[in-house]
């Protein structure tokens, strides 16, 4: 697949976004973007055809966050009518939706697969997103709702300002690193004393525009069709 047009990746943070005006703060999204969409994603030919433009990949996105009730073989079945036998042909399939969603949530559905069983950081746990399971539970598996300690919440927040990221590399010898998988923001990894910052700061703007006249309680299901 040839790189990106301007226009279309304008089109592309209007549609999924709704800041096209924002499009020239999207340069490190759209690094991220080139490369999910390079030729390893698109050298074979998918039938029926996908990921062959980037109008595809924009589909794709677009009518996952139409039905994030879908389940994942659901999913699949209804953008690649009719399924197709072919192994090779699958997998692309299956590429082209993992890409969908990243692009969408900046978050990685195969990411368990990409790791040995029994994977942990700092008590996190790569998931994926099963053939079975609908796509608005996935997500709630990667962010599963935590119930805190308000006294402790409160107390975080008003010291919250001594917090800061010079101190802790200074002090306790933090190293700090970046990630695009926003399921890894804050992720301590206690064993080489490291800390992941997610650093697509356009895309948490562009959400929190989109949710802003939002209530706080809203679902996840009607969260993802924004």
């Amino acid at each position: 697949m040839r790189a990106a047009t301007t226009n279309e990746k304008r089109l592309f943070t209007r549609d999924l976004f709704s800041v096209e005006e924002k499009f020239p703060s999207f340069g490190t999204y759209f690094k991220i973007y080139d490369a999910l969409t390079s030729p390893q994603y698109s050298t074979v030919q998918i039938y029926p055809s996908a990921l062959t433009s980037h109008d595809d990949i924009r589909r794709l996105a677009l009518e996952l966050r139409v039905n994030p009730q879908s389940t994942r073989e659901e999913f699949k079945n209804k953008i690649f009518n009719p399924p197709s036998t072919d192994l090779e042909t699958i997998i692309e399939q299956e590429r082209g939706i993992n890409v969908a969603v990243q692009l969408m949530l900046m978050i990685d559905c195969s990411d368990k697969d990409r790791h040995y069983e029994g994977y942990e950081v700092g008590g996190f746990r790569p998931v994926s997103w099963d053939s079975s399971e609908r796509f608005a539970d996935f997500v709630r598996k990667v962010f599963p709702a935590r119930i805190h300690d308000q006294n402790k919440v409160q107390t975080a927040l008003k010291e919250k300002n001594a917090l800061k990221c010079w101190k802790l590399r200074k002090r306790a010898h933090i190293k700090f690193l970046p990630t695009d998988n926003l399921a890894e923001h804050l992720l301590y990894d206690p064993r080489d004393n490291t800390v992941r910052l997610f650093r697509q700061t356009a895309f948490l703007k562009a959400h929190l525009r989109l949710s802003a006249n939002q209530p706080i309680e809203l679902g996840i299901t009607e969260s993802l069709k924004m």
